[in-house]
């Protein structure tokens, strides 16, 4: 079973996965502001980096959403982390997240994830994503 995908989803060999991962304008898929946070969308290519169980007959997800607060700090707290199995399902679910946090008068609760230091990288100091 192949466990690491491209954006298309063809299956890659950990090599592979390793040098696009390495390749910060090819793991952002899209980055938006909404209310003060930061609404990132990365492809990570490893679905199992999400805790999903390989082996599913399901679509495994190799995209992620995550909204940040105070991102790029020491203080960045996530709000919360969106899965998504292809690069237009990413894109489309994006857009629904970033429209929903500019909702007038949303006021988003923080919650803590392990994976959220995967999506907290500095503007200024890129860095991709790691598998763990």
């Amino acid at each position: 079973m192949t466990l690491w995908f491209d954006k298309h989803g063809r299956p890659v060999d950990v090599l592979e996965w390793g040098r696009l991962s390495e390749d910060w304008d090819y793991c952002l898929i899209v980055e938006d502001e909404a209310h003060g946070w930061i609404v990132r969308t990365v492809w990570t290519g490893d679905p199992g980096i999400h805790g999903v169980i390989l082996g599913s007959s399901r679509p495994l997800p190799i995209f992620a959403t995550v909204a940040i607060q105070h991102a790029g700090t020491p203080d960045a707290r996530i709000l919360e982390l969106w899965l998504h199995v292809n690069l237009e399902q990413a894109q489309q679910g994006h857009r629904r997240i970033v429209d929903w946090m500019r909702r007038p008068g949303l006021i988003p609760l923080i919650c803590d994830t392990y994976i959220a230091e995967l999506f907290l990288v500095s503007r200024a100091k890129p860095e991709p994503p790691v598998n763990r």
